[in-house]
């Protein structure tokens, strides 16, 4: 797939990140912000208020109609979780693991309209202008009925998330939204009830398969999530430090400038990058070893697009999933479709390699060593 473009709908695209809002949600929003919209962006504060009139209906109807068919769902497995920072190669992975027809997945309208897909999502096919044929930051296939991070869903229902200060970059950090650490008793109890309630409206949409859930914020909640699922799997993908750095900071700052609601330099982004990569690691480094043996598999993002095929039988192995000679054909023309696709390359600068060098490898050369004695325990 022969890099592209920038599609000119993204502005469009981006702005529905908030009009899955509930008018409350969105009020709340604003409020973290303090109100400190640009000018320039009055317009989408216009439209995005309006829309969320309009959520907050659907939504109490959604519940009226749906919310004891969804309080009354069981997930017949518990979830899959493809975890990793940004710019990993989670999408690829996921994308990878949702080839089998043996799962689901959460797609962009859930995550988009959280509060009412139940009742909406046949209608998305009237509003697709809003989604770009291809992601502006990494020229992906997007659209509506393509797997997307949870993480939106959860953030449209008004629980706390680190998405929140896209739309305001220069507002104060509120630490521990990304490990949950940060979280009063109360709030954690929403944010978990939140989360299934979530999973449960996406089974009785696509049917009762196990849900294959992708969010790099995930990668610092794996204790709460094998809490809630104490049979969950989680896959986790890495990838070389210095390239995560330099893609995610040019992810974030893309997204803050046409998704964010005031104007920003970006003078703190990569530090807000640099520390959100330490919580998230420390937290995973911890978790991981917590992890019963089965539900737990770890790939590098150069091993798999190097030898793809042999890369998801060992995960499946490792998962205990059977089932993978019916799915390495599709895997093979997923591959065969893309054979042209470009990875972009970065020089980092010598602040940003000084990052990598004395703060993100020494952290991933700790996971690695916790990886490396959890398979040794299991060895033994």
């Amino acid at each position: 797939m022969a890099q592209k473009q920038p599609d000119r709908r993204v502005r469009i695209w981006h702005a529905r990140f908030w009009h899955g809002m509930t008018f409350s949600v969105w009020m709340r929003l604003l409020a973290y912000g303090r109100f400190a919209v640009a000018p320039i962006k009055w317009g989408h504060v216009l439209t995005i208020t309006l829309t969320s009139i309009i959520n907050s209906a659907a939504a109490l109807a959604q519940h009226i109609l749906k919310g004891r068919e969804i309080e009354a769902v069981k997930l017949p497995a518990d979830p899959i979780f493809v975890i990793g920072h940004w710019r990993s190669g989670t999408t690829l992975l996921h994308e990878l693991m949702i080839l089998d027809d043996r799962v689901i997945f959460p797609d962009t309208f859930q995550c988009m309209s959280p509060h009412h897909f139940l009742l909406t999502a046949s209608y998305a096919g009237m509003v697709k202008f809003l989604v770009p044929s291809n992601r502006p930051m990494d020229d992906m296939q997007a659209g509506w009925h393509l797997p997307q991070e949870d993480e939106f869903a959860l953030m449209n229902l008004g629980l706390p998330s680190p998405y929140l200060q896209i739309a305001f970059p220069d507002a104060p950090r509120r630490r521990g939204t990304l490990s949950l650490s940060g979280l009063d008793a109360h709030e954690l109890r929403k944010w978990r009830e939140g989360l299934v309630w979530f999973l449960k409206a996406v089974t009785l949409q696509s049917g009762p398969k196990q849900i294959v859930v992708k969010s790099p914020t995930h990668t610092a909640r794996v204790k709460t999530l094998i809490d809630l699922y104490p049979n969950a799997r989680f896959v986790l993908i890495t990838r070389d430090p210095a390239a995560v750095l330099g893609s995610t900071l040019k992810l974030w700052t893309r997204l803050c400038d046409s998704q964010g609601l005031q104007l920003s330099d970006h003078s703190k982004m990569a530090e807000r990058i640099a520390k959100e990569f330490e919580e998230m690691m420390e937290a995973l480094i911890a978790d991981v070893k917590a992890l019963p043996q089965g539900q737990f598999h770890h790939l590098h993002y150069s091993d798999l697009t190097e030898d793809p095929i042999a890369q998801m039988r060992e995960t499946y192995a490792a998962l205990g999933r059977d089932g993978f000679d019916q799915v390495a054909p599709k895997i093979e023309a997923y591959f065969a479709e893309r054979h042209d696709f470009k990875v972009d390359a970065y020089r980092l600068s010598e602040d940003l390699q000084a990052v990598v060098d004395t703060r993100w490898q020494p952290l991933m050369d700790r996971l690695f060593d916790a990886l490396a004695a959890r398979n040794g325990a299991s060895a033994d």
